[in-house]
């Protein structure tokens, strides 16, 4: 069995997730923000008994500050090399020693967006690459390509149907979960996260192109926000600018 460790720092209204592969090699998955390396790092790794030294490797599923703010502190506590995955092909292997981990690109939050997934247990670390109905710090799903989120949420869905991926960590708490999905919860997580996407598109192509963009989003989030307090009002901006002006349907 791979030895793993699910790490959910506090941040605002939610948490930064990152996996922990703990083997021959020590391989860090995302490094949340950078406040988060002391004292929580550091004591997340001593309870596993382990050290900031400890860490060989730091990969990112992109390149957003609440997934690389320990980047650089880690680098300079450590000999931990960074990793920048996005520029890797499709299925590369990073090996772990006695475990590998294989790149998946899962473009649509952000045209770099990769996840991770752990070959012998079917282990998913999906960042933000998938997000359901949102999670309350947006308040709505956000991403910056819908064409190419359907697309990823197909990938993954094919993967599971394969019986490829068995457990998929999640890179917040999105909207109905802990982070964690279990087998039985991935396709009805994918299913609402393709679903998000369509009614969002139905809805802006609804709307007065009178409106601004702000006006825009405003509405959106009025209409499908998952949180009364949403903290970032840009997300939904950036979702919304996602459907406008694309130029091709989506289905």
């Amino acid at each position: 069995m791979v030895k793993h460790c699910y790490l959910k720092y506090p941040w605002g209204a939610s948490w930064c997730g990152m996996l922990l592969f703990a083997g021959k090699k020590n391989i860090l998955v995302d490094s949340a923000v950078e406040e988060a390396f002391s004292p929580f790092l550091k004591n997340s790794l001593a309870e596993l008994h382990l050290k900031i030294e400890d860490i060989d490797l730091v990969v990112n599923t992109h390149g957003h500050a609440d997934h690389t703010g320990m980047n650089e502190l880690i680098r300079a506590n450590s000999n931990a090399g960074i990793l920048n995955c996005s520029n890797l092909p499709e299925n590369y292997i990073i090996d772990g020693g006695d475990y590998q981990l294989q790149i998946l690109h899962t473009p649509g939050h952000t045209g770099d967006s990769v996840s991770f997934l752990e070959l012998s247990e079917g282990i998913l670390f999906s960042g933000d690459a998938i997000e359901g109905s949102g999670s309350r710090f947006a308040g709505v799903a956000l991403y910056e390509n819908a064409g190419k989120l359907l697309a990823t949420i197909e990938k993954i869905r094919t993967l599971y149907t394969q019986n490829k991926i068995q457990k998929i960590y999640l890179g917040h708490a999105y909207h109905g979960t802990c982070g964690i999905l279990e087998k039985d919860e991935i396709i009805p997580f994918l299913e609402l996260s393709r679903k998000m996407v369509l009614s969002y598109d139905s809805f802006i192509k609804g709307l007065s192109e009178n409106l601004t963009l702000a006006e825009q989003a405003e509405l959106l989030r009025q209409e499908f926000s998952v949180s009364e307090s949403v903290l970032c009002k840009k997300s939904a901006e950036i979702t919304v600018k996602a459907h406008i002006n694309r130029g091709e349907q989506l289905c």
